[in-house]
Parts: structure tokens; sequence; C-alpha cells
């Protein structure tokens, strides 16, 4: 039934990713929604099997511990959530912006 209801979305995106790909000569080899409530995470998983490419599966405690950032509470529970990848984004930004402390 997910391919119904997201059919009109499948065929933008077909289009645009063709496109992309004719202008760059690279291909999409995976896909992520990060914007998407919980009760609509299911179009991500239906938008990568239509489009025959792997869902991207984050696994941000490595790239936050490279990055020397810790959080208070477990990463872990986070760490598959894609709506978080654009807070963590920030916050490496921020951390490499931020001057050094001096002790």
């Amino acid at each position: 039934m997910g391919p119904l209801l997201i059919q009109r979305l499948l065929k933008e995106l077909q289009s645009s990713i063709g496109f992309y790909e004719v202008q760059t000569g690279l291909t999409i080899g995976q896909v992520v929604c990060t914007q998407l409530p919980l009760k609509l995470m299911w179009i991500a998983d239906v938008i990568a099997t239509q489009l025959a490419v792997k869902p991207l599966r984050l696994d941000v405690v490595p790239w936050l511990h490279a990055r020397n950032i810790t959080l208070a509470d477990s990463p872990n529970s986070l760490a598959s959530d894609p709506r978080w990848l654009g807070v963590f984004s920030l916050m490496v930004q921020y951390h490499a912006l931020a001057p050094e402390k001096k002790d």
C-alpha cells in the first residue's frame, strides 16, 4: 500500500535523481529522510525500496566521539533516528568553530 500512497512523490524523486545522475555522472547509493514524524518513518523504507537503493543507517556515536562531543544522555537511543542528523551536524559545526578552552 505504501508505494501507492506516495506514487507521485516517487515519480518526482526518480525524475530529480535521473537529472542529478546525468548532470554529475554520480549515482545515488543511499537515501535518508530527516524530517519525517515517527508515524511516517515507513516512507523512508518505501522510497528506498522503490528507488532500489539502501536506506542510510546512521551510527552517530563514533562520529560524535571522533569530534570530541559527548552527550548527557546515551546517544545510542538517538543513533538510529535520522531526525537528529541536523542537530548532530550543527553540534559538530559549533564545536569546530568554538574557541578552545585553556585550563
